[in-house]
């Protein structure tokens, strides 16, 4: 259990060959420092030991089970939730994300936001953030807008003209949240995306201003845009708020409008996501079959009886076997049990159980058939016929049904036989 699989040595090598492909899994499950759950669950099938055929059709279901973990975890690489929020933070706030300020030095908002009618703005397609400010933040002067582009948001932050050398970020957070309860949605999947992406690029190809010079920008430019967006609405000064791309941007996506690149790429991880739940609740119902299954073979009567006798025990056949066979019993009721024995409590004898001949010759006892799997039935008749259900119905594999002594192993057998066909037919088809 300490060795790597390359490692081991004949004869044991081939010996353990059912367990190679999850070699390294099997040996940390019987590790001294594994979790002690799983020592618990293991130990629970040690019953299982004595029996060639259920220790066979264990291996496989939990290797099975170990092949479906790994296919667990392949399904969720790249899935989390945290790389969803860091390609989101960064389409907001630019390359920093949540650690951004949008502070902005030594430059007048017009360069930033763009020149003129022709010339981008430097940050234009940075952030969404940012952008937003460009299209959205007012002057001191803005009274019909409510210092911003639309009403209701003249008080602080937003009650004064955004000074772009100043932090910008809480403004910036004021104004996106009047946004429209109507247009947030927890969906962010590429679907989502691109008919959002389908409204600005409808918006952004709309040319502006009083002769249509200002391409591929977003906003309220004034008259011909020649002023730039310096963030004054005012008629006739050809400035405006606004925001600037550029035309390759727009038509080619060259250079990306980096927001956008961001966007995507969060989309794209929530699609992975999506996916993998979805994975992982087929893999989750495939574990759960492969644990009934396991739990069944565990609970089977084939199970119990390699507990306590061992399997392929040789059938005892000559009334002298049957007889050495009595007298290694000493319990009366184990005695009784015996289809050929009784306990004779009275006798001096130190072995008080005898073979009993006439007991035997009553009991009509076919040999059992080769165990060879799961479902492989015992043919006996060493029930029927046992009317009196406290003194005789005994056998461990007796059952008291009505006024009938039946052998409920059969039944059960069946039962196992057609539940994990079953299952192994759900699993390979």
């Amino acid at each position: 259990k300490d060795e790597a699989w390359n490692a081991l040595q004949a004869p044991f090598k081939e010996q353990a060959a059912p367990y190679e492909k999850h070699w390294t899994a099997w040996t940390k499950s019987v590790q001294e420092d594994a979790p002690q759950n799983l020592k618990a669950k293991i130990k629970q099938f040690s019953v299982l030991k004595g029996n060639t055929d259920e220790m066979k059709q264990l291996t496989f279901i939990a290797d099975s089970a170990l092949g479906v973990a790994e296919k667990a975890a392949q399904a969720i690489q790249g899935t989390d939730k945290a790389a969803i929020d860091v390609h989101l933070n960064k389409a907001l706030y630019g390359s920093a994300g949540k650690a951004a300020t949008l502070t902005f030095s030594g430059k007048p908002r017009k360069q930033l936001c763009g020149n003129d009618a022709n010339t981008a703005g430097e940050q234009a397609g940075k952030a969404l953030l940012s952008d937003l400010l460009c299209v959205c933040a007012g002057a001191t002067t803005d009274g019909t807008g409510g210092k911003t582009c639309y009403g209701g948001c003249d008080a602080a932050p937003n009650n004064g003209n955004w000074v772009v050398t100043n932090a910008g970020k809480e403004r910036a957070l004021a104004i996106a949240n009047k946004c429209s309860e109507a247009l947030k949605t927890q969906d962010k999947s590429t679907e989502v995306l691109n008919a959002r992406l389908a409204t600005f690029y409808k918006a952004v190809n709309n040319a502006k201003g009083s002769g249509q010079e200002v391409k591929h920008a977003l906003g309220t430019p004034e008259g011909d845009g020649s002023g730039g967006c310096t963030g004054e609405g005012v008629s006739g000064s050809h400035t405006g708020r606004c925001v600037k791309y550029n035309d390759g941007s727009i038509i080619s996506g060259t250079p990306p409008i980096e927001w956008q690149v961001n966007l995507r790429n969060a989309a794209d991880a929530y699609d992975k996501r999506h996916t993998a739940e979805i994975k992982l609740a087929a893999l989750e119902a495939e574990i759960s079959l492969l644990n009934a299954t396991a739990t069944a073979l565990l609970w089977a009567p084939k199970a119990f009886a390699a507990q306590t006798s061992g399997s392929n025990q040789q059938q005892t056949t000559t009334p002298s076997e049957k007889a050495k066979e009595c007298e290694a019993i000493e319990t009366d009721t184990n005695c009784d049990s015996k289809d050929f024995c009784t306990f004779q409590k009275e006798s001096t004898e130190e072995k008080k159980c005898k073979y009993n001949e006439t007991k035997a010759t009553k009991t009509e006892v076919s040999l059992p058939q080769t165990q060879t799997g799961v479902g492989t039935e015992t043919t006996t008749k060493k029930c029927k016929g046992k009317l009196e259900p406290e003194k005789e119905c005994k056998s461990p594999n007796c059952k008291w049904e009505g006024k009938e002594c039946k052998d409920s192993s059969v039944l059960v057998n069946k039962q196992f036989s057609l539940m994990v066909s079953s299952a192994f037919a759900a699993l390979l088809f």
